[in-house]
């Protein structure tokens, strides 16, 4: 324990500025719950960016001019209570925090891709240990809250803000604090041992071998059958790509690896894939244009292809160059305007074709409107909805209407579209025709060989023409 205090004592004096943000920003954020301020509603959204700003910026601290910009950084809180949600706030985030965590990687300028996979896992288990705890620190607060909550009876309306209160304070205090802590020490290295090397020989390496028959099984069926891929082939190939080259990355830190020939060939293997990748996405843009998702589909494939020629030499085949350029590309795209990814999708939007829109469809509930004769037959049966044993009941489904008796024998299968069309000729009207209430009577009576069927209620759907939307049959009237 005097260990761990010492360690996060350190951990807490060598990331003030971290700390004070995280602070700071829980507290704006309790003042806003409790309406003491009105400014500030999009902090939350932009804490994890201005974090891992101070959090690069502390890796240079120690020269004289990054620690101004360092302690600089608890100033942009200010103007970030004035700054709203960006347009596309989910693509922002994600892209965002993507590319400052790049930046943070790629400052130690670590070419050796040994070196640079090692703090990229550390950075990884530190992230997850510190998830981990937040999640149990949360799980705990709940317990003692609920508890004291049912025992002594009180609290009963406090449920939102514990759950305000607590929540922020595990995401905005609790979690940062434990990643500080778990990161602090970079002289903690990745090694290898029995679970990093059953973990990759006989988990995940064999798994992805069996993908990359399963992709090359597909890539030979589309050239046999000569067909264009699916559309999701272009997402897939994309995450194929990305855990190909990661675990390549880890092969580095284990031991022994049965499988290093199949990752020191990841650059010829992936091809055929790419291939694959390109004629899917070409084709989505060139049939309905880009969106901003395929946007960032487009640029993604263009990192991993890049990935791979790099990777082709030894010289060249550096993760540090391949962050650089996912750094730049996504950048690029997002924050520069006029070929921001929502640019290019407003544009290529705005240029396709005019589709002409079908007008929409109408609906129309026939009933009946006057008195059936029941001259000239001998019963009336009423027909249920469900099946029983002593009366006529029908079933609809299927585009088709079934008629049973009591003893539960099928009389009548109806198509619903060939019936409509008989209705309606019978009724003296067309596809095209307004159907006026005069009319209504004829379509709902069935005339059959020996009985009169009479609907209760049927319900139309008329775009281009009539369909039968729903149909129940009410009376069976037999000679």
């Amino acid at each position: 324990m005097r260990n761990i205090l010492s360690k996060w004592h350190e951990a807490v004096r060598s990331n003030p500025v971290e700390l004070l943000i995280a602070l700071i920003c829980y507290v704006i954020n309790v003042l806003l719950f409790e309406k003491v301020l009105k400014l500030g509603e999009s902090l939350y959204y932009y804490f994890p960016m201005l974090m891992i700003i101070a959090y690069t910026l502390n890796r240079f601290a120690d020269k004289k001019q990054i620690r101004w910009i360092y302690y600089g950084c608890l100033l942009l809180i200010i103007p970030l209570l004035w700054l709203r949600k960006p347009e596309s706030e989910e693509f922002f985030l994600c892209v965002t925090i993507g590319v400052l965590t790049g930046t943070y990687l790629a400052s130690g300028w670590q070419k050796d891709n040994t070196s640079f996979m090692d703090s990229v896992l550390q950075l990884l288990r530190s992230l997850l240990y510190a998830f981990v705890l937040s999640a149990i620190s949360y799980a705990l607060l709940a317990s003692v809250y609920f508890s004291i909550q049912y025992i002594f009876e009180i609290w009963k309306s406090g449920d939102s803000r514990f759950f305000h209160y607590a929540g922020y304070a595990v995401s905005m205090v609790i979690f940062p604090s434990l990643f500080i802590y778990f990161h602090y020490d970079k002289s903690d290295k990745i090694i290898a041992n029995k679970l990093t090397d059953i973990l990759l020989n006989y988990v995940l390496s064999p798994v992805l071998l069996i993908y990359t028959v399963i992709l090359y099984l597909y890539f030979i069926k589309i050239a046999f059958v000569w067909s264009l891929p699916k559309g999701g082939v272009a997402a897939i190939v994309l995450a194929f790509s990305i855990g190909l080259f990661f675990l390549k990355g880890c092969v580095l830190l284990v031991n022994k690896c049965p499988y290093k020939w199949f990752y020191d060939k990841a650059s010829f293997i992936v091809f055929p894939a790419y291939i694959m990748f390109w004629i899917a996405i070409i084709y989505r843009i060139n049939q309905y244009g880009f969106t901003e998702e395929r946007v960032y589909l487009l640029i993604a494939g263009l990192v991993i292809s890049l990935t791979a020629i790099l990777f082709l030499a030894k010289r060249t085949g550096r993760y540090l160059y391949v962050m650089l350029l996912a750094i730049l590309l996504f950048g690029v795209v997002t924050y520069i305007p006029g070929i921001r990814a929502l640019d290019i999708e407003r544009i290529s939007q705005s240029n396709r074709p005019q589709v002409e829109v079908a007008p929409p469809a109408t609906y129309l509930d026939v009933q009946l409107l006057e008195p059936v004769s029941l001259q000239g037959y001998r019963s009336l049966n009423k027909i249920f909805q469900y099946e029983t044993s002593d009366a006529m009941y029908f079933n609809y489904e299927d585009n088709h209407l079934d008629l049973y008796s009591e003893k539960g024998v099928m009389l009548y299968r109806f198509n619903l579209d060939s019936l409509l069309t008989v209705q309606m000729k019978k009724a003296g009207l067309t596809q095209s025709d307004t159907i006026p209430k005069s009319r209504y009577s004829a379509l709902l009576k069935i005339q059959l060989k020996s009985a009169l069927l009479i609907l209760g209620d049927l319900s139309l759907r008329h775009d281009s023409v009539y369909k039968i939307s729903n149909i129940t049959p009410e009376f069976y009237l037999k000679k």
